[in-house]
């Protein structure tokens, strides 16, 4: 009932994404650190597991991004944001990060030459040394985080912005109707 709007429903997805990613945490990461399993890592299981991994990742990302949008919408256009943000808009905000991120692990089908693996020794997602693990790790991974990280920055110092611009007119507000009101 409360949060049966715009950013509601995003975090929703953000949350749904957050979910995914303790899921394989727990379902996969725990066990193979206890039992140190290196030949489980790599197997064809593993490297599904460290995919649905980047997956959940990345729509967590985009749907931080997407609620980062949200927030400064909603702040800096009031009046707007709830015509703005009509069924059709809220669902192309939900499924955009979820497409981005199905996109991010497209290239991580050819599972023999590019995958990410749970390495149970040093506890921590690895690349395998593919042919084509540079380019993913360069472009699809380094790029596009810092991409979404000046973006989000950007909207949050915005929002923020804006805040402390609407907080200063409310001051001055005040200030002028306490000096009304003690000269009368």
């Amino acid at each position: 009932r409360h949060l049966h709007n715009s950013f509601g429903f995003l975090c929703l997805s953000h949350c749904a994404a957050n979910f995914g990613v303790c899921l394989t945490f727990v379902a996969w990461c725990a066990p193979t650190t206890v039992w140190q399993n290196v030949a489980l890592s790599t197997s064809v299981e593993g490297k599904r597991v460290g995919q649905i991994n980047v997956l959940f990742w990345n729509a967590t990302v985009y749907s931080h991004l997407s609620i980062s949008i949200n927030r400064f919408i909603c702040i800096t256009f009031p009046l707007q944001a709830k015509k703005f943000f009509t069924r059709r808009v809220i669902g192309v905000f939900f499924c955009v990060p979820w497409v981005l991120a199905l996109c991010h692990i497209t290239p991580y089908f050819w599972v023999n030459d590019c995958y990410v693996y749970y390495d149970s020794t040093t506890w921590v997602w690895t690349y395998t040394d593919g042919p084509c693990i540079l380019y993913i790790a360069t472009f699809f991974d380094f790029y596009t985080s810092l991409t979404v990280f000046v973006l989000m920055t950007t909207f949050d110092l915005l929002t923020a912005l804006k805040l402390r611009l609407m907080n200063n007119v409310s001051d001055l507000i005040l200030c002028l109707v306490l000096k009304i009101m003690l000269k009368n």
